[in-house]
């Protein structure tokens, strides 16, 4: 018999389901969701494509029985296949330490090692999202985890049976992000049996299984041959591998996002940049530098970007704080365009923040703002921020000057008034910044009594 009880327009639930999602933390609301899920077919479906979405496991934080009523979960024939909760995860996170609100850590068990195995082999299989073009990704990370005094864990101590587990998820299953972060030692063979097209790390070492480098590890075929994204930080490791001569041709990479201190390894990350940098649609650089630091210039000719360049850059000048060995000093503004392209693709963004830290306390108010504008300001920078505002190009400039001084401990060196009248009185030296089109300029100051602590 056909119902004739009024019903809600499918668009009118679709709305409610989707607003009850956005204002629920998934993470700490469980049970609310559960509720949700009780409501009818329709609300289930949705709620549970939303909650079993991607999955954290937390190797030293969740319990044996846990890992293996997650794993019985995962592998039950109880309801049909159809409503199973393997079929809605697309991302996995797998965490070596405990959650991050964890006041203890639980110890390793072979029993827990097998139940997580048998989760990573259930996932991603007879997925039904699959089929519409959603594919997995897959994260692995120290999460709360140190090894002595620094976060990070050694691949090994994964214990073979995950090990085996993850090998086999990547050869069978359709992962095409992975995500690394505070693992060392792992080896190539982990990336290149998945051949992923996005993939993430940082902090990451790699190791071939012989020392005669990475080629020997996949012979007869390039390395990551589908490799379309490419975000690094800290992995000097993978800068090696990457650009040797497996790799050519290299990666197809559209899409680039490097993020370094100018002061270790910037040599390597240059050879990425120029490796991979042909055929961009996309570049991402984040830098910090320290002004005792030179920055190489980046060669433009090396790179093509088509659509859209990002660049962000803290610049930290250490007042006081100089030695006799330092190399000859360079403004922050003329830092700065030493790293952006002569020709910018049609979108470019760009923040830079100059942090200048004045460690000896100054005679007077006014002393220590003095030699500001002589360490940050060079005409290239305005010049060529006119040049391209005035053309063709979409544009987004944010800059912005922290000036800290250090002050005696107890003494009242700036007041609040004062620090607006100091604030004022840059923002009038750099006014011509603040009158180029599409760009905001601001000026913060501050003090600080313990700024020696943090001497370089």
């Amino acid at each position: 018999m056909i119902s004739l009880a009024p019903r809600l327009p499918t668009e009118l639930l679709d709305s409610i389901i989707s607003h009850s999602l956005g204002t629920t933390c998934i993470f700490e609301e469980p049970a609310l969701l559960s509720s949700y899920a009780l409501v009818g077919r329709l609300w289930r479906e949705r709620i549970n494509a939303q909650r079993f979405r991607s999955v954290r496991i937390f190797m030293s934080g969740h319990t044996t029985a846990e890992l293996q009523l997650l794993a019985d979960i995962c592998t039950t024939d109880i309801w049909a296949r159809h409503e199973g909760v393997a079929r809605h995860v697309q991302a996995l996170s797998l965490y070596r330490g405990s959650t991050r609100n964890s006041g203890t850590r639980l110890d390793r068990s072979s029993a827990r090692d097998a139940a997580i195995a048998v989760v990573l082999r259930s996932l991603f299989r007879h997925n039904p999202w699959r089929a519409r073009g959603v594919r997995a990704a897959f994260t692995l990370e120290a999460g709360n985890f140190k090894t002595g005094r620094t976060s990070g864990f050694d691949f090994a101590t994964l214990g073979p049976a995950i090990i085996a587990a993850m090998d086999d998820l990547f050869r069978t299953a359709a992962v095409y992000r992975i995500g690394l972060t505070d693992v060392w030692g792992v080896p190539w063979s982990f990336i290149s049996s998945a051949n992923p097209s996005d993939l993430r790390l940082d902090t990451v070492t790699f190791h071939p299984r012989s020392g005669e480098g990475v080629g020997l590890l996949v012979p007869g075929k390039h390395l990551l041959p589908n490799l379309d994204h490419v975000s690094l930080r800290e992995s000097p490791s993978f800068a090696t591998g990457i650009t040797s001569p497996v790799c050519l041709p290299p990666p197809p990479v559209t899409s680039l996002e490097i993020v370094y201190d100018i002061g270790d390894h910037n040599k390597k990350t240059y050879d990425v940049l120029y490796h991979l940098g042909g055929k961009l649609e996309s570049l991402n650089i984040r830098i910090h530098i320290s002004f005792f630091d030179l920055c190489p210039p980046i060669d433009y000719s090396k790179i093509h970007v088509r659509d859209n360049l990002s660049m962000e850059m803290e610049y930290s000048i250490h007042h006081g704080g100089e030695e006799e060995d330092d190399p000859p000093q360079m403004a922050a503004f003329e830092t700065m365009v030493r790293l952006l392209p002569p020709t910018p693709p049609h979108e470019m963004y760009i923040v830079f923040v100059v942090y200048m830290l004045q460690f000896d306390t100054p005679d007077s108010e006014r002393a220590c703002f003095e030699d500001v504008y002589s360490k940050v300001y060079h005409r290239s920078f305005p010049e060529y921020l006119e040049r391209i505002t005035s053309e063709a190009h979409i544009t987004s400039i944010d800059i912005k000057l922290c000036v800290t001084v250090q002050v005696d401990p107890g003494v009242t060196y700036i007041s609040p008034e004062r620090y607006i009248e100091h604030e004022d009185y840059l923002l009038e030296q750099f006014a011509c910044m603040d009158r180029l089109r599409g760009v905001t300029f601001e000026v913060e100051v501050d003090e600080h009594e313990d700024l020696p602590n943090f001497r370089i």
